[in-house]
């Protein structure tokens, strides 16, 4: 299991026995200490010292009394997924996709794909988008076909509104009448919307975090994707 900690100013971060791996990191980039393992319940501490500069020093404590020889192998280099992945020891952890990594994971790797194939990641963005978009295509007919029969039944439900002013609860019954009548779902307008939110929350947070897109130019002015 992954055990993360960023150190608060004048505060030690301890990181028990069992850690895969602690680390400084950035947005982009990665610095991490991997334990391959010893003997010894001892636990490691990062140490940030206040001022202008911060210093951080790797400390293995153990037990009184207690012996451990411990070998450690360290990573630094950029978060990219791939090279992550082959340090087999769940570093890709580092990148971040929020709550939505589930569906952020799957839409990087078809995004990587794409990139391969266009050769550039901002026309690879715009495929996914698409791509996206069609998938979601018949939802959102359909949720068109149902705001169409709704704008067709507006007078009856103004004649509805005007018959029972004073009585709320019949007026709302006859009004559901008519909608299972007509096979009309108010809710159907926004329930394609709803469906996509978490889609594009994925995508914007897997974006967000992928360093494929520092320094990567798409057209003319635009020569950085990370910073649009």
């Amino acid at each position: 299991s992954l055990e993360y900690d960023t150190p608060e100013k004048g505060k030690p971060s301890v990181h028990p026995s069992g850690t895969r791996w602690v680390s400084l990191q950035t947005k982009y980039f990665i610095a991490a200490l991997i334990p391959r393992g010893g003997k010894g319940d001892s636990e490691i501490r990062l140490l940030g010292q206040a001022g202008e500069k911060k210093d951080y020093a790797a400390t293995v404590f153990l037990p009184e009394g207690s012996r451990s020889v411990g070998n450690f192998d360290i990573f630094v280099g950029p978060k990219e997924n791939d090279r992550l992945v082959k340090v087999n020891a769940n570093l890709e952890d580092s990148l971040d996709y929020g709550m939505f990594a589930f569906i952020a994971k799957p839409l990087m790797s078809v995004l990587r794909m794409s990139h391969s194939v266009l050769g550039n990641w901002g026309l690879a963005i715009i495929f996914l988008t698409i791509l996206i978009k069609l998938v979601f295509y018949p939802l959102t007919q359909l949720s068109m076909r149902n705001m169409r029969n709704m704008q067709k039944l507006q007078p009856k439900m103004a004649q509805l509104k005007e018959i029972y002013k004073d009585d709320k609860n019949k007026m709302n019954q006859e009004v559901m009448a008519l909608y299972k009548e007509n096979k009309v779902n108010p809710m159907m307008g926004c329930l394609p919307m709803v469906i996509q939110i978490p889609v594009f929350f994925g995508l914007y947070n897997a974006l967000l975090v992928s360093i494929e897109l520092r320094h990567a130019p798409f057209f003319w002015w635009i020569t950085d994707l990370s910073k649009q």
